[in-house]
């Protein structure tokens, strides 16, 4: 066999927690996580590669090789609180981001001769989640919460132009990308006045690719030839807001 495989496991934290207290308490409390891997495994353009039995290129990026997710993200949490006999002024803000890239490839004008069976395998995993709270509290009570998810990356698996493979068997050529996002916000504001906002927003977009490039000469002389390219996630958001007091 000929196996060349790369593999990125990333992950992130952030944790911010503020408390302010006293007459007039202003406190703003803010967490970033990203996470922006870039994963290459290829065969270089021009070799010339032959194989008794079977040749892998594979890339995984938060996942393993079976094609099963690994539990890594960029994860952001703020909390913060704040009050004041006359204001409490308050503001909490998560942001986190994965957008890490995974590709497998042969090169162009390559010569590839396998016994058995080739495959050309990518796998990317992009998932973040991030929440912020804040509570404000005094005479006047004014409070601000945003959170920001954004998951953005792509995923490729294919043959460059102008090479030849003539494989005994069956061709496998797989990219498979994942992105997935997930927000929530939470504010509380009290006083006689009070007044507070709460937003949250995530982004979830993948860009995944197979195929073989133009000029290819592809010969699975004793099976079949598949091209798959599968694009997974979406967006999970939640945003809540109270106010209470005598004017709100």
């Amino acid at each position: 066999d000929v196996s060349v495989w790369t593999q990125s496991l990333a992950d992130a934290y952030a944790n911010s927690h503020g408390i302010t207290a006293g007459g007039a308490a202003v406190g703003v409390s803010l967490a970033n996580a990203q996470i922006s891997p870039v994963v290459h495994t290829f065969i270089q353009t021009g070799a010339r590669v032959t194989a008794g039995r079977d040749i892998w290129v594979r890339s995984a990026y938060n996942y393993d090789f079976s094609g099963s997710k690994l539990g890594y993200d960029a994860t952001a949490r703020a909390n913060a609180s704040g009050g004041g006999l006359l204001l409490g002024s308050n503001g909490a803000i998560a942001v986190s981001v994965a957008s890490g890239n995974a590709d497998a490839y042969v090169g162009s004008n390559v010569n590839l001769i396998s016994g058995r069976d080739l495959y050309i395998i990518s796998y990317s995993n992009n998932d973040a989640d991030a929440s912020a709270d804040g509570n404000s509290g005094g005479v006047v009570g004014v409070g601000a919460v945003s959170v920001t998810v954004t998951t953005i990356g792509t995923t490729e698996a294919y043959v460059a132009a102008n090479s030849t493979l003539t494989v005994s068997r069956n061709i496998t050529i797989t990219a498979i990308g994942s992105t997935t996002s997930d927000a929530d916000s939470q504010m509380a504001a009290g006083g006689v006045t009070a007044g507070g906002g709460s937003t949250a927003s995530g982004f979830s977009t993948p860009t995944v690719n197979a195929y073989i490039g133009n000029g290819s000469n592809i010969h699975a002389t004793g099976g079949f030839i598949s091209i798959l390219a599968q694009a997974l996630g979406g967006s999970d958001v939640d945003a809540t807001g109270v106010n209470y007091g005598g004017i709100t």
